[in-house]
């Protein structure tokens, strides 16, 4: 079986099928989103990508990958749940030499400006935050069908641009101080209760939602 990216994670669905949760990647290897897949090996001898779906820019990331408790899976209901980061394209310029880069304001007045990638430098990141929290899919029969999605942080364009721009941003190794409001908002784990509420727990909150 040959396939772009790759699965950090698989879990059996049934007898023939399991779910990979991985990233995305060019045939260059450049690691790209976060990927969902389908496998079906009713054959053994030839097992086959069913479907697949690609979520957010590169750097977008889920505690799945490192914890297989953070995946949940309700049979049941087919509905499968992840926490999520996403990361979303910044765009514009930057200069390509890395010894004597732009200005931060200058830099980032071009990314939303020019809604095109950055050149890859030292210090000015392709990505951003722009939301943290858990998305819930059904898993159908041709299609991971995305039903709905718990914010824990939701960035404006406004914050985004924030995160990477201002007097703190590190030249030399692309660091920026986080946002504030994104501390603590990554979520680790999702759990259902009862017949319709489902809870999403990250270190700062904990949320409960009605599936109906």
């Amino acid at each position: 079986l040959k396939s772009p990216g790759y699965s950090g994670y698989l879990h059996p669905l049934n007898a023939s099928h399991l779910i990979g949760v991985g990233k995305d990647a060019e045939v260059t290897g450049r690691v790209l989103g976060l990927k969902l897949a389908l496998f079906d090996a009713s054959d053994v001898s030839n097992p086959r990508e069913a479907f697949t779906t690609v979520v957010g820019a590169r750097g977008t990331d889920s505690e799945a990958l490192r914890d297989h408790k953070a995946f949940v899976y309700d049979d049941a209901r087919r509905l499968l749940v992840l926490p999520l980061t996403l990361y979303g394209e910044a765009g514009g310029t930057a200069d390509d030499d890395a010894d004597s880069p732009q200005s931060p304001d200058a830099v980032c007045d071009e990314r939303w400006a020019a809604g095109t990638l950055s050149a890859d430098t030292r210090w000015a990141p392709d990505e951003v935050v722009l939301w943290r929290g858990a998305a819930v899919w059904r898993v159908g029969d041709a299609a991971f069908e995305l039903r709905g999605a718990i914010a824990h942080y939701n960035a404006s364009a406004a914050d985004a641009d924030a995160e990477y721009c201002g007097d703190d941003v590190d030249y030399y190794t692309g660091g920026a101080p986080a946002c504030a409001a994104q501390w603590g908002t990554g979520v680790r784990r999702a759990v259902f209760v009862g017949d319709d509420v489902l809870y999403t727990i990250s270190n700062n909150a904990v949320r409960a939602d009605n599936l109906s």
